[in-house]
């Protein structure tokens, strides 16, 4: 048996980390047990004999053991407590110490194993916390080796909660850094750190957006969506779902056209979400219904000290394909399934249309349409900066924009062909100067007053993508919609009336095949004749046919008189 109290020491030590070798398979209380230790005591100086030398401990590990020994004095009247170990209290007790030990530097040689769920440091023996400060020191300096995986995680928890960086720019630094590093030696690290980066960012108050970080590291996007408000076209792969399918169906939208529609729709978002983020707005608030959620907890499967003193009440965070965060003063709340409001809807919609009308016109496509603005009666627009007419403005203006930059040439010209020219020019000039000129008869002052007013009109009409489709109705004259219905033919007056009714595709085909008329002649005739009269075409024929929405009251008041 043991005599000395050095030798108790040691034979309790041994003891429990046998007992801790048997625990940490399966229970989850074998983290109760940790190494024991004893406090100096002053003694009685002892006369050195000539036979038996006395020599003093190793300084360095003296206050190695020195330094342990008061960062597991954080545990008294914790640790140790009748009540049954906590996640509180290990949590608690954990982030003490990783502050106490923030700065702890080591070089040991040996290698320790450790393993245990929801690792820390009071679990661990002297050679345990050698091994893993000497593994931190190493990766501090950006060499990460492979070691027992409960270490990793220590290191883990100890970067969640700040613990050796300066800010959360540098903490997500070094949670990327080391998960790029470490996941060759342990793919289950993906399951951990893909959903802990999210928490991180959640919790943390970052200057850039998270899909800035997306574009920064590859590795998150296996994780995290780029289609949400990521990338060049963000806004447009963002939004268009939430347009009604119709609008992409009309015979514009072709393979050679659709790139164009979709970069502007995707250059007007970006517009619209700039002039709301004027007011501390985005699309979204307009999109979207708000939904209370469900309590969230950050870190859940982790050692995290909450500490919301740091988290204003009302914070929202929005990540890709992960649900809005919002922090109510004293807990998280999680919505991940939204529901998209119909007046929004109605706004995309409305976006969609007015880019097709403008494209259609400045392509000299054989069809024109009408967008109605005064059919958006959205809510929403209220809260737009200036109002409705501040949304139309904004619209507007964003596609001529890009239509403007998207078809500007450039030109590039060779400076010694250049020169060239410029000296042919000068030649050419020098010869004409020397012929004598004739008088030219003045133009009459009418004839280039009334060609540079019409010039400017022209050229005014065909750079406001205001003017599109605005026609006036004289008093006491018929209105465009009577004269379209007055235009139709029997047959085209009949099978517009079934398709107002709702008449299946079958009983259109039908009606076609019985008047001997192709089913596809018929609507062209229609359409031919409601642009000669309301200057738009009203049906989509692409398919089985249907009444643009836009026209639906306008048909039913004129057709069913």
């Amino acid at each position: 048996m043991p005599q000395s109290k050095e030798e108790i020491v040691r034979y309790v030590n041994d003891w429990i980390a046998r007992m801790k070798q048997r625990k940490q398979a399966g229970a989850s209380d074998a983290s109760a047990f940790a190494e024991v230790t004893l406090e100096e005591e002053v003694q009685a100086p002892v006369e050195a004999s000539s036979a038996e030398p006395v020599f003093p401990p190793d300084p360095q590990e003296r206050a190695l053991r020195e330094r342990f020994r008061e960062m597991r004095r954080l545990s008294h009247g914790q640790w140790f407590a009748g009540n049954p170990y906590s996640s509180r209290l290990q949590t608690e007790l954990f982030y003490k110490q990783a502050k106490l030990m923030a700065d702890m530097e080591d070089d040991y040689e040996g290698q320790a194993l450790f393993s245990m769920y929801f690792p820390d440091y009071q679990s661990m023996g002297y050679e345990q916390l050698r091994t893993y400060f000497t593994w931190r020191s190493k990766v501090r300096r950006g060499v990460v080796e492979k070691t027992s995986f409960s270490y990793v995680f220590v290191y883990l928890y100890e970067l969640i909660n700040h613990i050796g960086v300066r800010d959360c720019e540098e903490g997500f630094r070094r949670l990327m850094a080391l998960w790029e590093a470490y996941r060759p030696f342990e793919p289950k690290l993906d399951q951990y750190l893909s959903e802990w980066i999210g928490d991180y960012y959640v919790v943390n108050n970052f200057s850039r957006p998270f899909e800035a970080l997306l574009l920064e590291y590859p590795l998150l996007q296996s994780f995290y969506p780029t289609g949400e408000k990521a990338g060049e076209d963000a806004f447009a792969r963002y939004y268009e779902p939430f347009v009604p399918d119709f609008c992409r169906k009309t015979n514009f939208w072709t393979e050679e056209t659709r790139p164009a529609l979709h970069g502007c729709f995707n250059a007007v978002m970006e517009a619209v979400e700039r002039q709301l983020s004027t007011v501390g707005l985005t699309f979204e608030d307009l999109l979207f219904v708000e939904c209370k959620g469900h309590p969230w907890r950050p870190f859940h499967s982790a050692l995290y000290h909450v500490d919301f003193a740091k988290t204003p009440a009302g914070k929202t965070v929005v990540l890709p394909a992960g649900g809005i965060y919002c922090f109510d003063g004293e807990r998280w709340n999680l919505q991940l399934n939204r529901l998209s409001r119909a007046s929004g809807r109605e706004m995309l919609r409305y976006v969609a249309r007015r880019i097709e009308q403008f494209y259609r016109k400045a392509t000299g496509f054989r069809y024109s349409i009408k967008v109605n603005r005064e059919k958006l009666a959205s809510p929403e627009l209220a809260r737009f900066p200036g109002g409705d007419e501040g949304f139309f403005t904004c619209v507007d203006a964003a596609i001529a924009a890009y239509y403007r930059a998207s078809n500007r040439k450039t030109v590039t010209v060779d400076p010694q062909k250049l020169e060239q020219i410029r000296a042919r020019a000068q030649l050419t000039q020098e010869k004409l100067l020397a012929i004598p000129q004739e008088p030219e008869e003045a133009a009459p002052c009418a004839m280039a007053n009334s060609s540079s007013d019409g010039s400017k009109a022209k050229a005014h009409e065909e750079a406001s993508p205001a003017l599109l489709g605005a026609s006036t109705q004289p008093p006491g004259e018929a209105g465009p919609w009577e004269r379209f219905a007055a235009a139709l033919s029997a047959e085209e007056s009949a099978a517009l009336r079934l398709l107002l009714r709702g008449a299946s595709g079958a009983e259109l085909a039908g009606y076609a095949r019985q008047r001997h008329i192709m089913l596809e002649v018929l609507w062209d005739g229609i359409n031919d004749k409601a642009v000669d009269t309301v200057e738009d075409t009203i049906l989509e024929s692409a398919g089985v046919p249907q009444v643009f929405p836009d026209y639906q009251d306008e048909l039913e008041s004129v057709m069913f008189k």
